[in-house]
């Protein structure tokens, strides 16, 4: 455990921790929304396989003689 040096500190130290929770705050924030982001990306990954599997199955045509 640290103490403050002197009383004229203690508002910029209650400062700093005040900014210190507000920092971990968001970054569990973040983290939270980014694992999200990444469930949604994983659960949507077999349906673009499968739609890219059926776009795949183009129809060819003959070509003509033009350029």
């Amino acid at each position: 455990m640290s103490t403050v040096p002197n009383e004229e500190d203690l508002p910029k130290v209650r400062r700093q921790l005040e900014e210190g929770r507000r920092f971990w705050k968001l970054a569990r924030e973040f983290a939270e929304v980014s694992d999200e982001l990444r469930r949604r990306k994983l659960s949507e990954a077999p349906a673009k396989a499968e739609a890219k599997k059926g776009a795949s199955r183009r129809l060819s045509f003959p070509r003509t003689g033009r350029s």
